[in-house]
């Protein structure tokens, strides 16, 4: 089995008030190797009807498990929030967390079934982790085969990019329901056609700030790369001002090693596409993890213009 990090977790910063902690959340995925696998499942029959419905699950999944810990910025500590290991739900490790201690994420559940035709099923859906050890999850939709959920500073809406990249979907966490449709196409045709674009929420909770980064083409004249304001019906309510410092923030990088240390860094900037493009290096096995909302980690002075 891979002991080093196969995928990061969307990485919260989460700011307690009273203790004035900081806790960092983040999750490790074990895959296989041939021969691990081998040795796992050496006293396994080769025959699926004379496996365990337990052995049979363990062999379908495509990781061994995934876990989800928290680490103290102040001393270190680590701790166990969730763990798939043996269960019938498979998460994806990379999702977001809530200020109310859920993260929210994709998955695969796994059963045997005697209709229509026996055998093993799986269904593909979004899940509600509960982050206390207790392992206790909940099925809040259907799998919508869409972008990475966004949640806003108050944990009550969900923003998801369409597979198309087209739109952003605004869903009502609590049942995961559709409240509105903003079209994400219609804004970069309007201010910049070859311009790529990151969104976050702002500090309200109802309107989102989207980025559009230059494109590519030398002569596009049209192109007017910046941040822009979405309302929450989708109004194009203007670009923010490149000076304006009531959107700054500390962005904070933070790379941790598979046993758990980890480096924090603070520059004063917005998330952008670069922060974006870091995701995906993730993905390819980089043990790193990046903010995917202002983060609140608390930064000395100096560092806000």
């Amino acid at each position: 089995m891979k002991s080093a990090v196969a995928l990061a977790f969307v990485a919260c910063l989460l700011l307690c008030a009273q203790a004035r902690a900081q806790t960092l959340v983040y999750a490790l995925s074990y895959s296989e190797t041939q021969a691990s696998s081998r040795a796992r499942f050496a006293n396994v029959s080769p025959a699926p009807g004379l496996r365990s419905e337990v052995e049979n699950i363990a062999m379908l999944r495509n990781t061994r498990k995934n876990e989800i810990y928290s680490v103290s910025v102040t001393d270190g500590k680590r701790s166990l929030l969730f763990s798939d290991e043996g269960m019938h739900l498979e998460i994806r490790p990379a999702g977001a967390v809530s200020p109310t201690g859920k993260a929210y994420t994709s998955g695969t559940w796994r059963e045997r079934r005697t209709t229509p035709i026996p055998g093993f099923y799986s269904d593909d859906g979004i899940y509600e982790l509960t982050l206390d050890g207790s392992n206790h999850f909940r099925k809040i939709a259907d799998d919508q085969k869409q972008g990475r959920a966004v949640l806003n500073p108050q944990g009550t809406k969900a923003a998801a990019e369409s597979a198309d990249d087209k739109s952003i979907f605004i869903y009502r966490v609590a049942d995961w329901k559709l409240l509105a449709t903003l079209d994400l196409e219609k804004l970069a045709k309007t201010h910049c056609p070859d311009c790529s674009a990151s969104y976050g929420w702002m500090a309200d909770g109802n309107r989102l700030h989207i980025e559009l980064v230059g494109g590519e083409e030398e002569d596009a004249k049209a192109d007017h790369p910046g941040a822009y304001i979405l309302s929450e019906d989708g109004a194009d309510l203007g670009a923010i001002p490149a000076t304006s410092a009531a959107f700054t923030w500390p962005d904070t990088f933070i790379r941790i090693s598979s046993s758990g240390s980890f480096k924090a860094s603070c520059q004063t900037g917005v998330i952008s596409s670069s922060t974006m493009e870091q995701s995906k290096e993730s993905r390819r096995g980089k043990p790193s993890l990046f903010s995917s909302s202002p983060a609140t980690i608390q930064c000395p002075r100096k560092h806000f213009r």
